[in-house]
């Protein structure tokens, strides 16, 4: 059994019976289930001899943050645009 989409490990804690260790078990599965790449245990920090990404993986990935972070600029204009033009 796995959490459901949007599970958190502190939320379903809350709930009687879920232990810690038994959360932690259902997190991975879950993301095997969807197909998601496993993820090491350890966790990167920048200038990590271990680092994986190359300097061009970094600006790609910072190019399409931009990009989107442009896009959803755009679509909070248009909604306050036609929210003010709405007059109920």
């Amino acid at each position: 059994m796995s959490p459901g989409p949007g599970a958190t490990t502190v939320g379903d804690r809350r709930r009687p019976g879920h232990q810690r260790k038994t959360l932690r078990r259902w997190i991975p599965a879950a993301r095997a289930e969807r197909g998601e790449p496993k993820r090491s245990g350890r966790r990167s920090r920048a200038g990590d001899s271990g680092s994986e990404m190359s300097l061009d993986t970094v600006e790609a990935e910072n190019a399409a943050l931009r990009e989107l972070e442009e896009e959803r600029d755009i679509l909070r204009k248009a909604a306050r645009y036609f929210a003010g033009e709405t007059r109920w």
